[in-house]
């Protein structure tokens, strides 16, 4: 009786487990399908039509759509400097939006700011969503810095790969754009490295390399922000990319704000002085399309993180970045 009944019970244990088995992954997928429509990060600004204030928290994730729509109201509300404009459209024919931030009329060269480079960069999507709100909140030095300078941002340059990391929660760490599943694994291109001839068809990187080539004579300054590959990180550095053997008046001068900027205050964004870049990266390109342009890349995690620290930590990166980069602006010539 014994054996049998120990028996019985081994038997009713390997069938519990072969249904689990069978029906937790079912239970991660629906879990993780009933999630995919959250997507990004939370906005900082309420977009309801009964709101009190528009800068009010709102606990609203965007899809690709829904930033293109937040860009173009965002600009709509302080139209007096800020416009939007539609630089391409991805594969599966989601805006990639510029937003410009400029006195009216002026034809002053431009400072360019990059992010969502790295699918699962979410983070770096919002904080230059801040960083543009800095600069309208700073009224004075802004209006200062206009005058010699109009800047242009590109919040989210791969809006395929950023929807697809989404999707599921096992794709939170996908890194590059979304092109097709191939043998039941997904497939895309690497953006952020993938300025090379195998990449040449990829349309996210060609409506870039127009858009650089469009406007790269009146481009003085480009600040990139994704997640370092190769670097083990503990909080954030920022480096000046150099073409080799090529140093400009503007890059020796940046590289000695960067030892100053160390000096005189304890920021987040450490320099670190790199003497090589990766020959496909987005700034080797863009050196070799125009040799004298200060390129500036603030690297730290910019990968998921809790909802509840997406605000307080883009503001903190935003009014980090926004201090180098006011800095840089002034030292260039």
């Amino acid at each position: 009786m014994c054996k049998r009944t120990e028996k019985c019970f081994y038997t009713i244990l390997i069938i519990t487990l072969i249904i689990l088995a069978v029906l937790v992954p079912i239970m991660v997928i629906q879990i993780g399908r009933s999630i995919s429509s959250k997507h990004t990060y939370l906005s900082p600004y309420n977009e309801t039509e009964d709101s009190e204030s528009e800068d009010a928290a709102n606990e609203k994730y965007y899809t690709p759509s829904e930033l293109s729509k937040f860009l173009k109201q965002f600009a709509n509300q302080r139209s007096f400097l800020f416009t939007t404009n539609e630089i391409g459209r991805s594969k599966k024919g989601h805006p990639i939006d510029e937003v410009v931030l400029k006195q009216l009329g002026s034809k002053e060269p431009i400072v360019l700011t990059v992010s969502g480079l790295l699918a699962s960069d979410w983070l770096s999507i919002f904080t230059t969503i801040e960083l543009m709100n800095k600069f309208f909140a700073d009224v004075r030095q802004t209006n200062h810095l206009l005058k010699k300078y109009c800047f242009h941002f590109l919040p989210l340059l791969d809006p395929d790969g950023y929807e697809f990391s989404q999707s599921l929660p096992i794709y939170s760490n996908w890194n590059k754009s979304f092109e097709q599943f191939k043998d039941n694994e997904p497939s895309g291109d690497d953006i952020l490295n993938g300025f090379g001839s195998d990449t040449a068809d990829n349309k996210v990187i060609k409506t870039f390399k127009n858009y650089f080539s469009k406007n790269k004579n009146n481009i003085k300054a480009v600040f990139f922000l994704f997640s370092p590959q190769e670097v083990n990180f503990t909080s954030g550095f920022f480096t000046v990319s150099h073409e080799p053997g090529n140093d400009t008046a503007d890059e020796s001068r940046l590289d000695s704000l960067g030892v100053n900027i160390d000096k005189e205050r304890d920021s987040f964004f450490k320099y670190l002085d790199l003497d090589e870049i990766p020959p496909n990266r987005i700034d080797a390109y863009v050196l070799k399309e125009k040799p004298k342009i200060a390129v500036v890349n603030f690297m730290t995690n910019f990968r998921p993180t809790s909802p509840e620290l997406l605000e307080p930590k883009s503001k903190k990166l935003a009014n980090e970045i926004h201090f180098v980069m006011v800095k840089a602006v002034k030292a260039m010539q």
